[in-house]
């Protein structure tokens, strides 16, 4: 369809990034100088925002931070446009750098331990009203989903408080965690939160197994493809012609009637397989991408948590030599989707502001977690390096509530976690207030409304990710604070963990995480590692009063041990067909 490309405006190879409000309109994308124009006026205050809710999967947040190397290799005038017209929070990070540990932590408002959902084989396992999920029970039987979800203490999601706080909620897409989302909301969310069930590579990691459980990446990359991602194409006509239709029958009351509403759109892209073609490749700025690889250390230089997930992701030293031609293809690939993605997020923004609704709405947009794309010698996500941790966060739209001291288009470098979404939402739509301490996350809204870029949002001054999943064969734990990244991991029921030992890196002398200073630094080690004890400690549900890592740890390894007894050892042609696999 001749609507369906990129604008002329866009960057084509080898040219230089346009500035923002720079870029030619076309039919079918509205560029950033146009969105500018059209939205950056703030409508009028009201006292329940519509909220449009946008979402990838798989983003590196450096894309959108103007201060990245990263955000020069391609185009994205949508992003450009939200960030100029909304907050650009350039510090956020992932909870837990997994599609359903985070979304789960997300939507639940607390942390990877408190919910007990470790992996992406393993969501939430009731709904809030404790109605097993389905496909829970079809994975693992309904009563094991009633006793893990009983630990799991659900008790509500935003979506529900949303829901009983009086707004709309539709629902679009992505949404992978469990509760029994897929049959009580609409009209089209996907992904269960179990991906299948019992997975080999998760449940066997403490084994310590070194062998690929992923693909080559160079088999995941096609550059050529004639159809791209279609799934997602489907959800961007469905979340545009629901706003078409919500514009109609608002106009048809006269604008007044009707409840807020909360629309989810959340596309998969850019997440692998590594697929485009010419139309999105022409954003990316190949010079730049082949001027700048990522460094590749030798397998036996690593710490052996990396290498163990390097060769679990097949880009071990056993695999081919990938050379500067193979890097060059994953990376360029994967930011033609980051393009592809900003132009169908840009649609749908489109048909809010043809709708007339843009100016009454809440604008959110972020991603999961990120992708590592070749840097540290791995792809997929799950390190808790930059590139796989940090996530965009653009929030925007005319009803976003900005103070007298806030500027649209600031670059916000306060630190944020998607632990902070549950709370920020909650409070724009005036819902119910929740007990001191259900959530783990606090709300952004007092920065918004009275305090600079540069003003905290968190009491706590630092944010906190873990990771008990495949291709990790330990836990991992991370602690931001200021410029210093301090990692951890487990030690539990393997002597070899023993010997790990931790990460420090300091991230702005440091932004390629190369240099541990852990041993140079120990007593900013010993800080940072009393800091995330406390935090593990804290809160409702939590797996160790006193937040010791190696509990947690513990625990995850013994749920997935069981889950391989019970799926694998009972069930050896199903061990086999996973191993050959």
């Amino acid at each position: 369809r001749p609507d369906r490309v990129p604008p002329r405006g866009q960057r084509r190879r080898g040219q230089r990034r346009q500035p923002v409000g720079r870029s030619p309109t076309s039919r079918g994308h509205l560029s950033a100088g146009d969105m500018l124009l059209l939205l950056s006026s703030s409508a009028p205050a009201t006292s329940r925002p519509n909220i449009l809710f946008l979402m990838c999967d798989s983003m590196d947040g450096r894309v959108v931070d103007p201060s990245a190397p990263l955000s020069k290799l391609v185009a994205t005038p949508t992003f450009d446009a939200l960030a100029s017209d909304g907050v650009n929070f350039v510090r956020t990070y992932a909870s837990s750098p997994q599609c359903v540990p985070s979304r789960a932590s997300m939507l639940s408002g607390r942390r990877t331990d408190q919910i007990r959902a470790f992996s992406n084989d393993n969501g939430l396992a009731l709904s809030p009203g404790g109605e097993p999920d389905e496909a829970c029970v079809s994975a693992y039987g309904e009563a094991w989903c009633r006793t893990h979800g009983a630990s799991q203490a659900l008790e509500t999601t935003l979506f529900d408080e949303l829901r009983s706080g009086g707004y709309e909620v539709a629902l679009f897409g992505k949404v992978d965690i469990g509760a029994g989302v897929l049959r009580r909301f609409g009209p089209a969310p996907t992904q269960d939160g179990y991906h299948g069930g019992a997975s080999l590579p998760i449940v066997t990691r403490a084994a310590d197994v070194r062998r690929p459980t992923k693909p080559n990446p160079l088999e995941l990359v096609d550059d050529h493809a004639a159809h791209v991602h279609p799934e997602d194409w489907k959800v961007h006509d469905r979340c545009s012609e629901w706003l078409r239709a919500k514009g109609d029958a608002s106009r048809s009351s006269g604008g007044g009637g009707g409840p807020p509403w909360f629309l989810y759109c959340s596309l998969n892209i850019p997440h692998p397989a590594f697929r485009t073609n010419a139309t999105w490749l022409h954003a990316v700025d190949e010079a730049a991408v082949r001027a700048s690889p990522p460094a590749w250390p030798a397998e036996g230089s690593m710490h052996p948590y990396d290498a163990y997930m390097t060769t679990s992701k097949a880009v071990g030293d056993d695999q081919p030599v990938f050379g500067e031609v193979g890097v060059f293809r994953v990376r360029r690939t994967y930011l033609a989707m980051v393009a592809e993605a900003d132009y169908l997020i840009g649609q749908v923004v489109e048909a809010a502001r043809e709708a007339k609704l843009y100016r009454g709405a809440l604008v959110v947009y972020l991603s999961d977690h990120g992708e590592m794309s070749m840097e540290h010698r791995q792809i997929w996500k799950n390190a808790h390096y930059e590139a796989s941790l940090r996530v965009p966060l653009l929030l925007a739209g005319g009803a976003l509530p900005v103070g007298p001291r806030f500027r649209r288009g600031a670059v916000a470098t306060s630190l944020a976690s998607l632990l902070d979404i549950f709370p920020t939402i909650a409070e724009a739509a005036q819902l119910r207030p929740l007990r001191k301490g259900a959530l783990a996350g606090e709300s952004l809204l007092p920065l918004l409304r009275g305090g600079g870029p540069g003003q905290p949002p968190r009491r706590r001054g630092y944010i906190v990710s873990q990771y008990h999943s495949n291709m990790g064969n330990t836990a991992s734990y991370c602690l931001v604070q200021g410029r210093l990244k301090y990692v951890a991991f487990g030690r539990a029921l393997n002597r070899t963990f023993g010997s790990y030992g931790p990460q420090l890196f300091d991230l702005e002398s440091d932004p390629a995480e190369v240099t541990n200073l852990a041993r140079t630094r120990p007593e900013e080690v010993a800080r940072l590692d009393a800091l995330l004890r406390a935090e593990l400690g804290s809160g409702e549900n939590r797996l160790s009063p006193d937040g010791d890592p190696d509990a947690i740890d513990a625990a995850a390894k013994r749920l997935q041990q069981a889950t391989f007894l019970e799926h694998f050892v009972r069930d050896a042609s199903r061990l086999r067909a996973q191993w050959e696999r």
